[in-house]
This record gives C-alpha cells, sequence and structure tokens, in this order.
C-alpha cells in the first residue's frame, strides 16, 4: 500500500508510494489497472518524523497460477519542477522473504505528472504461494508549506493496482515530541502514548494519501487557562506573534527553553534591556513584581530574594535565552506537565497575571 511522502518544497515535492504491480517493464513502466491474482494481504509501515526513515512491510499473496510480477516502489513527483529525473530516495533497500533483494532504478520517459520512476524487481510468486517484501528507505528532504508547517505524505493510491482491497494496514508514525511541535494527520489517527500517532484499516480500496503535519514551533503552553486538545495555547495568545528571525522555541528534556522576549510574552511581562559594557541588564514587571537579571549571570532578583538560573544568561544569535520555568519560581508560580492532551501547565498569581490586561 502507500508509501509516506516527504515533499521537499512547496513547488516541488517527492512522493513515495506501495509497492504496485507494473506492466512494461525495462522500459517506461507504469501501473495496471488491477493485478489479476496477486493482491496484498496487509502491510505495515513505521514512519519517523521529522528524520524520515520508513520501514515497510508488505505481504502478498497468488491466488492464481504461478506468475511472475514486476513489482515497482515509485517515486512521485508532483507540482511543477524541474528536478532530473532520477532517484532521490537515500539508503533504499529491499527484502524478499527476508533475503536482500536487488532493485533497479527505471526512470518514466518524458514528462510525467505522477511518476518519475520506480525500483523495479521481479518477483515469481507459485501457485498459491504468500510472499513478504519489506523496504526502508530514508530521505533527507522535508516539504514546507511555509515558514514554520512541514508536512510527511505516504501515498496509498499505489496499493490499488492490486487485486481487490488492502486486506489490513498499520500505519504508525513515530513523532520526535522533545521540541513541542504539535503533530496531526489526515486520515485522523489516535495518538498511543505522547509520540505515535496510529491508523489502522481493514478492506481499503485506497483513494487518497495519508498525510502528517507539523508546526515547528512550540504550542503546547498554557498559562492560568484550560489546556483542550487542538487548541493547547489558549493564553496569553498565539505564539505567531513571534517575530520572523526570532529563534523558535525548543524542549530539552521537560524544561522549554525560548528567547527572553517571547518568555516575557508568554508570561505576560513587560520586558525591558539596556546595553552595558559587560552585557544587557535586564528587568522583566509582572504587577507589584520585578525581576532583574544580567547577561552571563545565573542569578535573578526578585522580592528581595535572588533565584538561580539553570544556565547564565547568554545571547544566540543576538537573542538572549533562557529556561522558561526558571521564570516561573520568581513569579510566585507553578509548572507542570499534562500528558491527556500533552502540554505544558503554567500557574501564576493573579497578581502577576494582570499584567496582562
Amino acid at each position: 500500500m502507500g508509501w509516506w511522502w516527504l515533499c521537499l518544497a512547496v513547488v516541488a515535492s517527492v512522493a513515495w508510494a506501495d509497492d504496485g504491480a507494473l506492466r512494461g517493464a525495462g522500459g517506461s513502466p507504469a501501473f495496471m489497472d488491477e493485478h489479476p491474482s496477486v493482491r496484498m494481504v496487509s502491510e505495515v509501515v513505521d514512519l519517523h518524523a521529522p528524520s524520515g526513515w520508513v520501514t515497510a512491510r508488505f505481504v502478498f499473496r497468488n491466488d492464481g497460477p504461478a506468475c511472475t510480477v514486476a513489482m515497482g516502489f515509485p517515486e512521485t513527483i508532483g507540482g511543477m519542477t524541474t528536478m532530473a529525473y532520477g532517484p532521490s530516495l537515500g539508503a533504499f533497500r529491499s527484502w524478499l522473504d527476508g533475503r536482500p533483494l536487488r532493485r533497479r532504478w527505471v526512470a518514466t520517459r518524458g514528462e510525467t505528472e505522477r511518476y518519475r520512476g520506480f525500483w523495479q524487481a521481479r518477483v515469481r510468486f507459485g501457485a498459491g504461494q504468500t510472499r513478504v517484501v519489506m523496504d526502508r528507505y530514508r530521505d533527507g528532504g522535508l516539504s514546507a508549506e511555509d515558514d514554520r508547517t512541514r508536512q510527511l505524505t505516504y501515498v496509498l493510491r499505489s496499493g490499488a493496482s492490486w487485486r481487490g482491497p488492502i486486506g489490513d494496514g498499520l500505519l504508525r508514525v513515530h513523532c520526535d515530541t522533545r521540541q513541542g511541535w504539535t503533530y496531526t494527520s489526515r486520515p485522523a489517527s489516535r495518538q498511543v502514548g505522547e509520540s505515535t500517532l496510529v491508523w489502522r484499516f481493514h478492506d481499503l480500496e485506497p483513494s487518497e494519501d495519508f498525510v502528517v503535519r507539523w508546526r515547528e514551533r512550540f504550542e503546547c503552553l498554557t498559562v492560568n487557562g484550560p489546556l483542550t486538545r487542538g487548541n493547547a495555547r489558549t493564553d496569553p495568545g498565539d505564539l505567531s506573534d513571534q517575530a520572523a528571525d526570532e529563534l523558535p522555541a525548543r524542549t530539552r528534556g521537560q524544561l522549554v527553553w525560548m528567547t527572553l522576549r517571547q518568555a516575557s510574552r508568554e508570561l505576560g511581562l513587560n520586558f525591558s534591556a539596556w546595553p552595558k559594557p559587560d552585557g544587557y541588564y535586564v528587568e522583566l514587571h509582572s504587577g507589584q513584581t520585578m525581576l532583574q537579571m544580567r547577561e552571563g549571570s545565573r542569578n535573578v532578583l526578585a522580592g528581595g530574594h535572588v533565584y538561580r538560573l539553570r544556565e547564565p544568561l547568554r545571547r544566540e544569535d543576538g537573542w538572549l535565552r533562557i529556561c522558561l520555568q526558571d521564570l516561573v519560581a520568581p513569579l510566585g508560580g507553578t509548572w507542570r506537565w499534562r500528558t491527556d492532551p500533552w502540554g505544558l501547565v503554567v500557574d501564576l498569581p493573579r497578581q502577576a497575571e494582570s499584567a496582562k490586561g
């Protein structure tokens, strides 16, 4: 069934798809409408986002007489492109019943709307024989809908070239959630744990592809407000107000690191900074509370008490960076991670929150 598709750019995208039955082997390969006797019993696909490693296991059965099938794993081009018609999958390997299966690259001839070529192999089926094909590859490219939205598409429609529907399918997306990115899919999948999306199907005649999208920004924060699925950040606003050149938020374990200016916005603080000979002097105001700190120091002075940062306040690409949680204690607040829905919850005293109004 369909393989995952990693788009390279808005104007040029490369898609990966299920092994399909081909005609025209050795020339310009193309899909048959439907193979007369070989059907796909099942497929299990594991995709790792955003790294692009994919492993797929297909089980085929021949319900007819002995035959030899030209089995092709297609690479698809979408949109306007001037890319060369050569293979783009990285580290592509294939196995047949546990043994290495040699494939060769066969390019389509001339302009084509969908397929740039196929990784092709000839597979012999005995009468009533079941065979298992496994493919593994990596692709370094990611699609970009805009400057922060990424997309990964697994092409399902190519699985329609086998006899009948695809029996059973399991698609698992293993998501890197360390940066706090939020992953969604179409068709909608079920989340298992904090970092895996699962989609199952049975007797599917594929007519659309499976798409995973994520935003490369930290959108899983709420301050003194409800945390709801699909709208994790309800207060103090969407992170879309982040400056175009501002460094994005990142997580390290359970800690969230971002620019000091963004952290001030998230917590509703008034931010002021003055350059000094030995670095910036910073004041953050929230109601009657003032936080004072200096570049290069780990100390935060608040209400006559000294609090310690996990790391000295330093600049990265011109931006002062800080751990968001390091500002919560000086404000008299608390923070915790919530698992369902997943996100960072910060509770501040109402006096501190009044500065947001």
